[in-house]
């Protein structure tokens, strides 16, 4: 029988995904075995998020050829979709699988061999992504303590920092009786906490093909899910704040089984900034979110991502470099939120972001900023630790996250006052 290993890269999304990949080729008489041994077939489900998507998967690619160079090698995943002539080309890649592909996986596997060992021979599978339809139910089994169960996929939001409407196509979703039907064979499996995955978790209720009006939605999920026994916590990973009703919020705090847990992105504190995003709410919006949820649950864990440096235009010289520096820490976080509510945080510094040009020595470090808005019993957790966060006074110890964070020095403009 020939084996198979899996390497994930990305989101909860992802492994649930890679979760259900393995039992069906585990199904057609594969063997799995751990990415780290030896196998016949390797599968490497990317992400697009990440800035280092290409250097990633060549690093994978090349440890994949040092330990079986005879192995077959698969890419599929998020970047596979965005850029599979560039994958295509890695050397030792032998199959690149779009989004549409990405289920049909096993059927591949039977039709192709090993390209030549000089790269330039992988065979691409991948369309369009206006033309990726359908919905493929996943979740992960046996392998945590906590089982993620994709419900949505997909986005129909236009955020200008995102590629993931480019690489995942059209909201839509798993129907709310098949959704419970997994939610029954992982409490068979002994499952005891669901974590709920999706792309834009609340815009649940589309169908398996998506568009514009819903057959449901994701409150009446939740209280679906809610009423069946067997399952002890449920948890919702993430949600936009303009989908988090008060509803939503209401339900969870009276729930016997959903956690008090909400992961809400808020990405920047300023309404200017999170026009240029094209997000869909405003920081007094989140706020009011924020504000209902401690009032009907104060002990609730509230986590956020921000991106540090997001620029409204090419900062090209030192006047408007300078404007961007007086309002930096109102594009990270709002301040008193984070004191009083937020209980972890996911920085992520914008490639863009001045912050990492020469002139880096006249503006605070994105880390200083966060320390100094968030109180001594936030979890600032670094996302994205790839990124040289430049501070005057570096006094930054980096662990793995949560990460310690000792006192910084308040930088100082050229004129020798304080930035703060």
């Amino acid at each position: 029988m020939k084996s198979v290993a899996f390497h994930t890269l990305g989101c909860k999304l992802n492994y649930s995904e890679t979760a259900t990949l393995s039992r069906t080729l585990q199904a057609d008489g594969f063997v799995k075995k751990d990415f780290e041994e030896e196998a016949d077939v390797y599968v490497i489900n990317t992400c697009s998020v990440t800035e280092n998507a290409d250097k990633e998967c060549r690093m994978i690619v090349r440890r994949i050829q040092k330990r079986a160079p005879q192995a077959m090698v698969v890419v599929t995943g998020c970047y596979a979709q965005l850029k599979p002539q560039e994958i295509a080309k890695i050397e030792g890649v032998d199959l690149v699988l779009g989004a549409a592909e990405k289920f049909n996986l096993s059927a591949h596997l039977k039709e192709i061999t090993k390209g030549p060992a000089d790269g330039g021979g992988a065979k691409i599978c991948s369309c369009d992504i206006e033309e990726v339809a359908g919905f493929h139910s996943s979740f992960s089994m046996n392998d945590r303590t906590r089982a993620f169960l994709k419900v949505q996929d997909g986005c129909d939001y236009n955020c200008s920092f995102c590629t993931i409407p480019l690489a995942r196509g059209h909201s839509r979703s798993d129907s709310i009786d098949g959704v419970l039907q997994n939610m029954r064979e992982l409490v068979a499996n002994g499952t005891k906490e669901i974590v709920l995955t999706g792309i834009n978790l609340g815009d649940f209720g589309k169908g398996i093909n998506g568009g514009k009006t819903k057959d449901s939605s994701f409150l009446e999920l939740i209280q679906a899910m809610d009423g069946q026994e067997g399952i002890d916590r449920i948890r919702i990973s993430s949600i936009e704040p303009n989908l988090l009703t008060n509803e939503i919020i209401e339900f969870v705090a009276r729930s016997r089984r959903f956690m008090p847990h909400f992961h809400i992105p808020l990405q920047s504190g300023s309404n200017k900034i999170l026009g240029l995003m094209r997000r869909r709410y405003q920081r007094e919006l989140y706020q009011d979110r924020v504000a209902a949820i401690k009032e009907l649950m104060p002990h609730c864990c509230i986590g956020a991502d921000v991106i540090v440096g997001f620029p409204p235009k090419v900062m090209t010289t030192s006047k408007t470099l300078t404007a961007s520096c007086t309002s930096w820490k109102y594009r990270i976080c709002m301040c008193s939120l984070i004191q009083s509510a937020l209980t972890h945080l996911h920085p992520a510094l914008s490639p863009l972001c001045p912050c990492t040009s020469a002139m880096s020595a006249t503006k605070p470090c994105a880390i200083c900023l966060i320390k100094r808005c968030s109180t001594s019993q936030s979890s600032i957790m670094a996302s994205s630790a790839k990124y040289s966060l430049k501070c005057p006074t570096p006094t930054v110890s980096w662990k793995a996250s949560p990460i310690t964070i000792s006192k910084c020095k308040p930088p100082t403009a050229p004129n020798g006052k304080s930035r703060w």
